[in-house]
């Protein structure tokens, strides 16, 4: 009688633990989630990130991935603009070559290109450079533990006590007949 009190009991915590992770795995998703649709909406994210990293850190079967497509979209199109500001500066240091090609005098030239520089690269942006974003810098993979001591870590090491009492005495008493 024993016996199959232990087997059914272990059973059902095994089971109750596997629902608990699963659980874990919907949380944590969830949570992912919600911090990819925060970062479409331009939100700062980085608090979320580290909740759901120490959630998948102390969660059974919590791991997930997060893609923060919003700041990648946004971070390329900086570079974009940084891009195109030096791209529109060089235009107009060539025009100006071009414009004061004319001055036969090398001094009545530079200042005519220094003149030209002047009112034009005015309306430009600046150039600061800014580096093209890449991809995995925007891409996050949290991994959760083998075993945690959360409940469905503690349901799943109960489950396997006593099924590894069951398996004793299941053999021990099959030994002690024979």
């Amino acid at each position: 009688m024993l016996r199959k009190v232990l087997f059914i009991l272990s059973l059902l915590l095994i089971i109750a633990s596997v629902g608990y992770m699963s659980a874990n795995r919907r949380e944590a998703d969830r949570q992912a989630r919600a911090i990819e649709a925060a970062d479409q909406r331009g939100e700062d994210v980085t608090v979320s990130l580290a909740t759901l990293k120490a959630y998948a850190g102390t969660h059974m079967f919590a791991g997930t991935a997060v893609a923060l497509a919003g700041s990648y979209a946004r971070a390329q199109a900086t570079a974009a603009v940084s891009a195109s500001a030096a791209n529109s500066s060089a235009q107009v240091y060539a025009a100006a070559q071009a414009a004061c090609s004319g001055k036969s005098d090398s001094i009545v030239q530079a200042r005519c290109n220094a003149q030209y520089l002047a009112s034009h690269l005015a309306n430009l942006p600046s150039a600061t450079p800014v580096p093209v974003p890449q991809p995995a810098d925007y891409q996050f993979k949290f991994t959760s533990p083998f075993w945690a001591p959360d409940l469905a870590g503690v349901l799943f090491l109960g489950g396997a006590l006593v099924g590894i009492w069951w398996l004793l005495l299941a053999f021990g008493r099959k030994r002690g007949r024979a």
